[in-house]
C-alpha cells in the first residue's frame, strides 16, 4: 500500500510504501497491549483467544502464545472450544468454573461475555467470578439498606417538622375560625330568637283566631238551651202569677231547666279542655278525638246548612291530642268559610282517618270548587289570606302546618281533587295529614 502528498510551490510530488500485512500486524500488537492493560474490580480483565485456540491476550502471561484449545474445567466444560464458538456467533455468555482466580491462584465459578471479531478471527472476552457478584450484590444491598433507613430518618425528622408546622397552622386556623364561629353563632342563636317569637306570636294569633271561632261556636250552642231556660221559667212565672201553675208543669218546668244548665255546663267542660294549655303527649285514640272536635263544631255547621260525612277508624296515636284538634278545627272551618259563599248547593265535608302499619292518614275535603291554581302553593304561608281582613288573618294554616311537622313529626299537603260521592261529580280542596303510629320522643 502506497501514499502520495503532493508538495505545491515546488511541484514534487512525495510517496512512501507501505507492506499491508506488516501494518495490520502493527495494529493487532498495539491493540493486544492496551487490551493486555485494562483491568477494573478485583479481578476483571480482558483476554483475547484466536480460532484455533492460541491465547494473544490474557492477564497470566504466561498463557499468551499458547495454544489451550483442549482446555476444560473440572466438570469437562471444554472453556476455550465454548470461547470460540460463541464469538463465530456474534457474541453470547458462557458459564464455567475457572481455571484460576488471579487473586487466589484456585478454581472458581466464572460468567464470561464473548464479543467475535471475524476479520481477525479473534473471541475477545471478559468475565466476573460468582463470589464476587455475591459480594458485590451483598455490599449493595447493605449499602441500599443504609441509604434506606438514612431516608427513613429524614423522612421522619421531615415529618415531625411539617406535622409540627401544620400543628400550629392548624391551631392558628382555629382560632380564627372559632371567633368566626362564635360571631356566626350569635347571628343564629339571634334569628333563632327572633323565629321563636314571632312563632310564638304567630301561635297565640292562631290561638286567639281559635277562640273567637269557639266563642261563636258557644254562642250557637248556649242559643237553644238559655231559650228553654227562659220559656220554662217565663212560663212557670205566668201559671204561678195566676195560680195555675200544677206541680205536675213545675216538675217538668224545673227539669227542663236543669237539663239545659247541664247541657251548658258541659259545653263549658269541652272548650275548657280544648283551650288546656296541656303540652305533653298522650295515648288517644283518633275517633274519639274527632268526636269531641264536632261536638265543638256541630252547632256552627247545623247553622251554615254544612253536611259532615265521615269514614274514621278507631286508631290509637301517642301524640298532642288538644294541638291535633286545633289542626281539624283549622281545615274544618277553612272548608266552612268556602262552602258558605256558595247558594244553592248541598254543602259537605267530608273526613276520613285510615291506618296502615306505620301511619294514620287523615282526609279532609269539601265540594267549594278547590283552590286556584296560582295560590296553592302559598296557602300556607304566614299571612297569606284570601279573605277579607275582617274575616281572616292568614296564620290558621301556617301554624296547622307548624304543628303537624314541627310538634307532631309529621306531615300536611294540600291539593284539588275531583271525586264522586252518590253518582254526582264534585271538586273541591283535599287536605292530607300524615302521622306515625310509632312512638316518638
Amino acid at each position: 500500500m502506497s501514499l502520495s502528498l503532493i508538495f505545491e510551490p515546488y511541484n514534487w510530488i512525495i510517496t512512501t510504501n507501505i507492506h499491508d500485512e506488516n501494518y495490520e500486524n502493527e495494529v493487532k500488537n498495539r491493540i493486544l497491549k492496551y487490551i493486555n492493560t485494562i483491568k477494573y474490580s478485583t479481578n476483571g480483565y480482558v483476554f483475547v483467544v484466536d480460532y484455533d485456540g492460541v491465547y494473544l491476550s490474557h492477564v497470566k502471561k504466561s498463557y499468551i502464545g499458547k495454544n489451550r484449545i483442549n482446555l476444560k474445567d473440572k466438570n469437562g466444560f471444554m472453556i476455550t472450544q465454548e470461547i470460540i464458538k460463541t464469538a463465530k456467533n456474534n457474541e453470547g455468555f458462557i458459564r464455567y468454573v475457572g481455571t484460576i482466580k488471579p487473586d487466589t491462584n484456585l478454581p472458581a465459578p466464572k460468567i464470561t461475555f464473548i464479543k467475535g471479531f471475524n476479520d481477525w478471527n479473534w473471541a475477545i472476552a471478559t468475565g466476573f467470578y460468582d463470589d464476587e457478584l455475591d459480594k458485590q450484590i451483598k455490599e449493595k444491598s447493605d449499602y441500599l439498606k443504609k441509604e434506606k433507613k438514612r431516608d427513613i430518618v429524614n423522612l421522619f425528622i421531615i415529618s415531625i417538622v411539617f406535622t409540627i408546622i401544620f400543628l400550629i397552622i392548624s391551631i392558628y386556623l382555629a382560632k380564627i375560625l372559632e371567633k368566626y364561629l362564635i360571631r356566626y353563632r350569635r347571628e343564629v342563636l339571634r334569628h333563632i330568637n327572633k323565629n321563636r317569637e314571632k312563632d310564638s306570636m304567630l301561635a297565640q294569633q292562631s290561638k286567639m283566631a281559635a277562640m273567637g271561632e269557639m266563642i261563636e261556636n258557644i254562642a250557637h250552642q248556649w242559643r237553644q238551651p238559655l231559650n228553654l231556660i227562659s220559656i220554662s221559667s217565663t212560663g212557670m212565672k205566668l201559671k204561678k202569677e195566676h195560680d195555675i201553675l200544677s206541680n205536675e208543669e213545675f216538675n217538668e218546668g224545673m227539669d227542663q231547666i236543669t237539663r239545659s244548665s247541664n247541657y251548658l255546663s258541659q259545653t263549658i267542660d269541652d272548650f275548657r279542655e280544648f283551650f288546656s294549655p296541656n303540652k305533653k303527649k298522650v295515648l288517644f285514640n283518633i275517633k274519639d278525638t274527632f268526636e269531641k272536635t264536632f261536638e265543638l263544631l256541630d252547632a256552627q255547621l247545623l247553622a251554615k246548612d254544612i253536611v259532615l260525612i265521615k269514614d274514621i277508624d278507631e286508631v290509637e296515636i301517642y301524640s298532642y291530642e288538644n294541638e291535633l284538634i286545633q289542626v281539624i278545627i283549622n281545615l274544618i272551618n277553612n272548608s266552612k268559610d268556602e262552602l258558605v259563599k256558595y247558594e244553592n248547593i248541598k254543602r259537605m265535608i267530608f273526613i276520613s282517618a285510615k291506618a296502615n302499619s306505620r301511619t294514620v292518614t287523615i282526609n279532609i275535603k269539601d265540594n267549594a270548587g278547590g283552590i286556584d291554581e296560582s295560590i296553592i302553593n302559598r296557602i300556607f304561608e304566614p299571612y297569606f289570606t284570601t279573605k277579607h281582613k275582617s274575616q281572616g288573618t292568614g296564620i290558621g294554616l301556617y301554624m296547622s302546618r307548624e304543628i303537624i311537622v314541627k310538634h307532631m313529626k309529621g306531615n300536611l299537603e294540600v291539593s284539588n281533587s275531583k271525586y264522586i260521592y252518590q253518582n254526582v261529580s264534585y271538586k273541591g280542596a283535599s287536605f292530607d295529614i300524615k302521622l306515625s303510629l310509632k312512638k316518638l320522643d
